[in-house]
């Protein structure tokens, strides 16, 4: 989880350095104000670690909607201007570094399901270790995606699921028919993950429409990095 938290330390010296500039010049107070954002973005979507699921009533739908919050601020990472993404890599990590630490983030939580049979529902740990698959598919983490995969077909849904995700990102025969690959899609819940298969389902199988559909979809998430921080690149 490094590169979702911010470096403190570096950070803290630089703005008590800002603050005692007498006079501010307007760079310096730009910048500052820009940290600070920033920090404030940090504490919105930065998911907390494995002792805080204890804390939530609905762990996996929680940590869920964080690490998807936080991978949908990387949506427009590649249209801001080159000094942004510098920026943001300092403060965040790269676009690498926050997906796999979210598959970290996930695998905390099924680590925790299975510690607390009793709090765990199946549709919880369904979504859980769909959400999974399509991040590692989509960090290029094949080896770990392959063991993923292995232990999944332990009901119908799951081997939908399973097909969808081998029939985005792989050569792999499946059994599923295409209405049934569809089906897998709309097993997972709305959000960064579902979005993503959805894509690469409607490129594989040659439907420009509906990958035009979900990439206004994507595209709406496109600006949130800048609109979070009232600019627009």
């Amino acid at each position: 989880m490094r590169s979702i938290r911010c470096r403190f330390g570096v950070t803290g010296q630089f703005l008590e350095h800002c603050m005692r500039q007498q006079p501010l010049y307007p760079a310096v107070t730009v910048l500052c104000t820009v940290l600070l954002v920033g920090l404030s973005i940090w504490l919105h979507v930065t998911p907390g670690p494995r002792e805080h699921l204890d804390g939530l009533h609905y762990p996996g739908e929680s940590a869920g909607r964080m690490v998807e919050r936080h991978l949908d601020f990387y949506e427009g990472y590649g249209h801001v201007p080159t000094w942004q993404q510098a920026f943001y890599t300092f403060l965040f990590g790269s676009r690498q570094q926050v997906q796999m630490d979210s598959v970290h983030i996930y695998r905390e939580v099924l680590h925790y399901f299975a510690a607390h049979p009793r709090e765990t529902t199946a549709w919880s740990s369904l979504n859980t270790r769909a959400r999974l698959l399509v991040t590692l598919a989509e960090a290029g983490d094949w080896n770990a995606l392959d063991q993923a995969l292995a232990h999944f077909d332990n009901s119908p849904e799951e081997d939908v699921i399973r097909d969808a995700v081998l029939f985005a990102y792989t050569d792999r025969p499946v059994a599923a028919s295409p209405d049934e690959i569809l089906t897998g899609v709309q097993l997972l819940p709305l959000g960064w993950a579902a979005d993503h298969l959805q894509l690469r389902i409607a490129q594989k199988m040659g439907e420009p429409r509906r990958e035009a559909w979900v990439k206004r979809r994507l595209d709406a998430r496109d600006g949130l990095l800048d609109r979070r921080l009232g600019q627009r690149a």
